[in-house]
């Protein structure tokens, strides 16, 4: 630009001198030459603007902006939907633009919301036949690849039912779905959101085993314990329940047994306080430890379970974990409370055993079957025995 100036300047000072040598040049020519200097400076003020101007132009894209200025495959866009948040995907729902194998963007979402947020499609849907599709596609936070669910086939008014089942349905999620969130709600979920677990097949068929099995408890507490332990316990019980029923008191408290296993404390409040001859009669001494450890407080149900199992055969540890309970010390045969005497008898009585003449009177049932040459552990009323502290 400023050559182009300075070529126009030397044009203009090469026929300026030979016009003003001139005595009296003519009028017309000086307002030529004058009309002439003020376009040439006017010129290059705007050649200077436009030079102002052509560091704000966008530059040619570089090789890696055209790369991803590209169409997105579906793995990408399922790499940032997976990201997505559940009401960042229902936006997408509406969006019919096409990627790649025939899916749209809302085809592609709606497979998101269903893999990472358990949304019940086939209830939308008026449990239509779908075609499924299962892909494997990299998770960022897992090594493993995941499974990944596309739906072919959906039309446009499949898409408006689903769009009205969401904005009608306050929890349009699966069983499953479902589960999760009260799991995550815990202690205190949303009533509405336990009246629509109820409704679930699973749930169902575990309300009937309970009542059909003679025992009545609040949906509340069984949701409560359902969702201590995990989603698989509930799934199996419902698969073998379609297979073969069993509504018996036996089935009801093996799967009581396999929440206790997953420490479950309302488990342990229903043998406890529903159950307690059962768990003091059959339940091993490892599970009665168990029940003491996850029972969540000191009540009444509790104080009596403890005294069962203090009338009961069972292990010192058993025994002393039942008086603490109590707030009594344990009479115990390691630290008896009594020396006996070496000429002390007992009559036996009727109902007595071995163990709780044992207890009663701070001794051992092998001293007692040692001092009195007993073979078996079988005792007649008005049976005198002798007494002898246990060995040390």
């Amino acid at each position: 630009m400023l050559y182009i100036f300075t070529r126009l300047y030397s044009i203009e000072a090469r026929f300026a001198p030979k016009v003003f040598m001139a005595p009296n040049p003519p009028r017309w020519l000086l307002q030529s030459l004058i009309l002439s200097l003020a376009l040439n400076i006017g010129l290059f003020v705007a050649l200077l603007l436009v030079a102002s101007r052509g560091s704000d132009l966008p530059a040619p894209p570089s090789p890696a902006m055209r790369e991803t200025a590209r169409p997105l495959t579906n793995h990408q866009l399922l790499e940032q939907y997976m990201q997505a948040s559940y009401f960042q995907l229902l936006t997408l729902l509406t969006d019919d633009e096409l990627v790649e194998e025939g899916y749209a963007k809302r085809d592609l979402a709606l497979g998101a919301l269903v893999t990472f947020y358990h949304l019940h499609l086939e209830r939308a849907l008026g449990n239509l036949s779908l075609q499924k599709r299962r892909i494997l596609i990299a998770h960022p936070q897992r090594e493993e690849k995941i499974p990944f669910d596309l739906f072919p086939g959906l039309e446009e008014c499949h898409y408006q039912a689903l769009l009205h089942f969401l904005q009608t349905e306050k929890w349009p999620f699966t069983p499953f779905g479902l589960f999760q969130l009260i799991k995550r709600s815990q202690p205190f979920p949303d009533p509405t959101l336990i009246e629509a677990f109820s409704h679930s097949a699973e749930l169902q068929s575990l309300i009937t085993l309970f009542k059909e099995s003679g025992m009545q408890i609040a949906l509340g507490p069984l949701v409560q314990m359902i969702t201590q332990g995990d989603w698989e316990i509930l799934q199996n019980f419902y698969s073998q329940q379609r297979l073969l029923p069993d509504l018996t008191p036996q089935r009801r408290r093996t799967l009581i047994l396999e929440y206790l296993k997953e420490r479950s404390p309302l488990a342990a409040r229903i043998f406890i306080e529903a159950d307690a001859d059962f768990a003091s009669k059959r339940l091993s001494d490892e599970q009665i430890l168990l029940l003491f450890d996850l029972y969540p407080a000191q009540t009444s149900f509790l104080e009596a379970f403890a005294k069962q199992i203090l009338i009961s055969p069972r292990s010192d540890s058993v025994w002393k974990r039942a008086s603490s309970t109590l707030g009594k010390a344990l009479p115990s045969s390691e630290q008896p409370e009594e020396i006996l005497k070496a000429d002390d008898t007992y009559t036996v009585q009727e109902g007595d055993s071995l163990w709780k003449i044992a207890r009663k009177c701070r001794t051992t049932v092998d001293a007692l079957k040692e001092s009195n040459h007993l073979e078996s552990d079988r005792l007649r009323p008005n049976m005198i025995l002798k007494l002898t502290p246990p060995r040390s």
